[in-house]
């Protein structure tokens, strides 16, 4: 029998500082097209400054974490972090994220996993 054939997907993770807007893309065929959906995505979700991508992961989960209250002087901010899955990419951005100087309140604002798909 063939061996299996996997097409590898690309996620992509934007977000419009002033406003909080979050925007995203998974599945992607390529990294630029994630990149374009998420940056589209954050304008939809009601960004007006989103021309930046927070982070961009293929085959894996990617969340980010926010602070529910900024460090003092607004020290600390918006971590995005990668890993095999949801659990473990979002407690090491929550650490990263409490250890940002954010008092360790931080939450979890989005998550999602990009994952491979069988193409034979």
């Amino acid at each position: 029998p063939a061996e299996p054939v996997w097409k590898l997907t690309w996620g992509a993770i934007s977000i419009d500082p002033n406003s909080g807007s979050v925007g995203h893309a998974v599945g992607s065929s390529s990294k630029r097209k994630a990149e374009r959906e998420a940056l589209r995505s954050c304008t939809t979700n009601g960004g007006g400054d989103c021309k930046k991508i927070l982070f961009a992961y293929h085959n894996q989960c990617g969340v980010v974490a926010w602070p529910k209250v900024p460090g003092p002087n607004g020290q600390g901010g918006i971590i995005a972090q990668g890993g095999p899955t949801i659990e473990v990419a979002s407690e090491a951005a929550l650490k990263r994220c409490a250890d940002g100087g954010n008092s360790g309140v931080c939450e979890i604002v989005y998550s999602e996993c990009s994952k491979p798909i069988l193409v034979r």
